[in-house]
């Protein structure tokens, strides 16, 4: 009830935000007015007008987003940060055994893991669906613990599987800092 009411409001004041509308691009604003009140969908309401009861508020308008090198240059100063102390092999004077961690992948492993993936993700940089994991035959399921246990026993990982999309998702603050921004990457499939 109490929904009903607050949108009922929210669908007048956008109504009388719309008689306020003016400038060259006026038209196009009541197409879009249009649209918004015929969908009677909130979420498009609050993304269309902000705070002010303003339509057709663009928050990045008087400011630049950051080019996509910028972008590059803060990801890789935050993800590769300079080393503090260069350790070396002979340093390290306990071998720690795990053993749920030591114990070769098996089969039964991997599938579980390939059921328990989320089909519909996106893709990674190789353009495969983690849907497509589950598509695979058995003797694909077969190999692919023998893989990834070489993988491990030999402690080279592979460069494809190393690398990954980023999408940059805006948290809050100024849009032009890159620091207000959050990385979000997208791997292989079968790198999980």
């Amino acid at each position: 009830m109490l929904a009903q009411t607050v949108s009922d409001l929210m669908y007048e004041n956008v109504v009388n935000c719309k008689s306020k509308m003016c400038g060259a691009d006026e038209e196009d604003n009541v197409g879009r007015w249009e649209r918004l009140l015929e969908d009677k969908d909130d979420v498009r309401v609050w993304k269309a007008v902000n705070w002010k009861g303003e339509y057709g508020y663009d928050q990045g308008k008087d400011e630049q987003c950051p080019s996509d090198e910028e972008f590059k240059k803060h990801f890789e100063a935050v993800l590769n940060p300079p080393d503090v102390v260069n350790l070396s092999h002979t340093d390290v004077t306990t071998i720690t055994s795990v053993p749920v961690l030591d114990e070769p992948i098996l089969p039964h492993q991997v599938s579980d893991q390939i059921k328990n993936m989320k089909v519909d993700n996106a893709c990674g940089p190789d353009g495969l669906s983690p849907g497509v994991l589950s598509l695979l035959p058995a003797h694909w399921i077969l190999t692919l613990p023998t893989l990834l246990n070489n993988v491990f026993l030999s402690g080279v990982y592979p460069d494809s599987w190393r690398r990954a999309k980023v999408f940059t998702k805006y948290k809050r603050g100024n849009m032009c800092d890159t620091n207000n921004y959050r990385g979000i990457s997208v791997i292989n499939a079968i790198a999980k």
